[in-house]
């Protein structure tokens, strides 16, 4: 994975893309967003800097709640219902009433879910489904954002859930060459001079240049 400073130059459109959606939600109007990259971690940490500078802004930072969802570890729609109900702090709300709210009364929520595309596979897609839903509605002032590394990730909804997708994508092409690639994936292997194990350290950080030297051969 090429090092976050490496594509730094990705940073600034996707902070301000980023900064809009939050204002969206936070002034009642509902957002679904698709970010996709070719490097699924380098994307998460770009996503994190923008939330960072999102969150400078006062109006969003005193009214926006987040939950954060990875497919990777919600594998299916109970797991993550569990979680959105354990981030929001809704414990002692039950099961679907967890997505259901009067706008009047709600705070504006924030959903990004990691590996977009695999929360396609899960049974019926009831989870992308409901979101979705309840942006479209306007039951509460949600956004949602999705991260994936698949291009065609639309072509996996299902027609009842790619109609309440509002259809806009942020591509984050990368502009890497090989060289550049595999010498951001060199630093990002590369031990540091503070790793508690300096005779692993110093060996394995041979290795690694070793090969790239090979690669470059």
């Amino acid at each position: 994975m090429p090092s976050v400073y490496a594509l730094k130059e990705k940073a600034l459109p996707l902070s301000k893309e980023v900064c809009l959606t939050g204002l969206d939600v936070v002034r009642s109007r509902a957002d679904k967003n698709l970010i996709t990259h070719t490097y699924g971690r380098a994307l998460v940490e770009l996503l994190r800097c923008a939330l960072r500078e999102l969150l400078d802004l006062q109006e969003v930072k005193m009214n926006v709640l987040q939950v954060h969802l990875s497919s990777l570890l919600q594998m299916d729609d109970r797991i993550a219902l569990r979680e959105i109900t354990r981030q929001l702090q809704l414990e002692n709300v039950v099961g679907d009433k967890v997505l259901v709210s009067d706008k009047s009364s709600s705070q504006p929520v924030f959903f990004i879910l990691e590996e977009f595309d695999l929360f396609a596979h899960h049974k019926n897609q009831t989870l992308l489904y409901n979101l979705l839903d309840v942006s479209q509605s306007a039951q509460a002032p949600v956004a949602v954002v999705g991260l994936t590394c698949r291009l065609d990730v639309l072509e996996l909804l299902e027609k009842c859930v790619k109609s309440r997708f509002s259809h806009r994508q942020i591509h984050l092409l990368s502009s890497l060459t090989f060289r550049q690639y595999r010498d951001a994936f060199r630093s990002e292997l590369t031990l540091q001079d503070d790793f508690p194990d300096s005779k692993f350290s110093q060996e394995w950080n041979l290795c690694v240049s070793v090969r790239h030297t090979a690669s470059r051969t």
